[in-house]
């Protein structure tokens, strides 16, 4: 317990924290697409996002300052991002930092390469959700066997029994 022990506490908490990080990544999409449409750069696009989000999603908040802050520090805009992308390890925040970084080098549109992204990420959303609903008749097919049948069968079958139980009686 004392080897494997912290090893798994501490990977149930990364992976809470990048599921926290996940949930909030269409909200901070949304909401960069709006300051990239209103002429806000990319630094101070997130570092808004960051503020905004500090309540409602303080794991995504916090990671979008320190990235705004390495930005700030590091010569390369670009390898912040791509930070961000190793130190969160999820696949849709490497395809942010992608996209971002792509907007950065070749100078195209922020908010067209994020209006993409955020249709794309509502599609994998939703199709993780159909996903999750297609399991459910399964999930739920072990309670109702264990709970609802037994109940069913009692008042289905209860009257008939009493009236066998009835009828033997007057037999005897």
């Amino acid at each position: 317990a004392g080897l494997r022990g912290p090893d798994i506490v501490i990977g149930n908490l990364a992976r809470s924290r990048r599921e926290r990080i996940d949930r909030g990544l269409a909200d901070a999409l949304d909401l960069l697409v709006v300051c990239g449409e209103a002429g806000i750069g990319l630094e101070l696009g997130l570092e808004r996002v960051a503020r905004e989000l500090k309540e409602v999603h303080p794991d995504l908040a916090a990671e979008l300052g320190v990235t705004v802050s390495e930005m700030r520090l590091l010569s390369d805009r670009i390898e912040a991002l791509h930070n961000m992308g190793e130190r969160v390890q999820l696949e849709s925040v490497r395809a942010i930092a992608a996209t971002l970084a792509q907007t950065l080098r070749y100078g195209t549109p922020l908010g067209r390469a994020l209006r993409t992204l955020t249709a794309d990420f509502r599609a994998a959303r939703q199709t993780r959700m159909e996903e999750r609903t297609a399991r459910l008749p399964v999930l739920i097919t072990v309670p109702m066997i264990a709970f609802i049948l037994p109940a069913t069968t009692l008042v289905v079958a209860g009257p008939a029994f009493l009236q066998l139980i009835t009828a033997l009686e007057k037999m005897q």
